[in-house]
């Protein structure tokens, strides 16, 4: 018999798949259909779990991309509204938030940060829905609200001191206290931010903040004049009224 009329032999399954089988042969004529039934109930849960979470994944996926390819706030609140049970909400409401305050709408910005603080209080942006809240209080531009916004951004610094976001909420209160006048108190924020931190990225505009204040500072004390300058004046002027009586004469 030549080669190619050989009859083809089949290939042997690999001896764990009969020892698998065996085993759930063995397990039927010992038990009967009882055990077939649990192995089938078993397998449709697995699939059935699989089918949930490949769904799950791929919805988040779909929220995700929504939430990149939004371009305005009733696409944002879209995402919020369709996706709320996907992992993306958080992300989505911040963005929200950040979206009412860079049209100015202020209060509904605040409303957004703090839903997002009373209902994600473990989520890994929650120092940034803080410190959003904060903006939005010192936006409220009153005396009142600029105190209580230097004094929150004191309290994030120093809940945060090693947080990326603290130097914004040191600059956040040396404004604040610029803006009620507080220039000399301005301007020691500014100076100790310097003598820690003279290695960090921030440095340098803490440097300027530092020359803007205290040029604020000079130009206060030369309109106002200083104690100094008073005592200078108040000796000159004896001296002025002899030289002005020495001519006359």
């Amino acid at each position: 018999m030549t080669e190619e009329t050989k009859t083809p032999v089949e290939p042997s399954a690999p001896a764990h798949h009969h020892d698998e089988l065996a085993e759930i042969k063995q397990l039927v004529e010992k038990h009967g259909k009882p055990v077939v039934t649990i192995i089938l109930i078993v397998m449709i849960a697995a699939v059935s779990f699989q089918l949930y979470t490949s769904r799950k994944a791929a919805r988040a996926q779909n929220a995700s991309d929504q939430l990149s390819a939004a371009q305005s706030i009733p696409d944002i609140e879209a995402v919020l509204e369709n996706y709320s049970n996907t992992p993306v909400v958080p992300q989505a409401l911040i963005a929200l938030a950040k979206r009412y305050f860079d049209n100015a709408n202020y209060e509904i910005a605040f409303t957004k940060y703090e839903a997002f603080i009373s209902n994600h209080p473990d989520d890994r942006m929650l120092p940034t829905a803080q410190l959003g809240r904060i903006y939005c209080i010192e936006a409220r531009n009153n005396e009142a609200a600029l105190q209580e916004a230097a004094d929150a951004y004191a309290t994030f610094a120093q809940a945060n001191p090693d947080g990326y976001l603290a130097p914004q909420a040191l600059f956040g209160q040396g404004r604040c206290l610029e803006q009620l006048g507080q220039l000399d108190e301005a301007r020691a924020i500014y100076e100790d931010f310097i003598a820690k931190q003279a290695n960090s990225a921030w440095s340098m505009q803490a440097e300027d903040l530092l020359n803007q204040v205290t040029r604020r500072i000079e130009k206060a004390q030369r309109k106002a004049g200083t104690p100094a300058a008073r005592s200078v004046l108040k000796l000159a002027a004896p001296a002025e009224e002899a030289t002005a009586t020495a001519t006359a004469l």
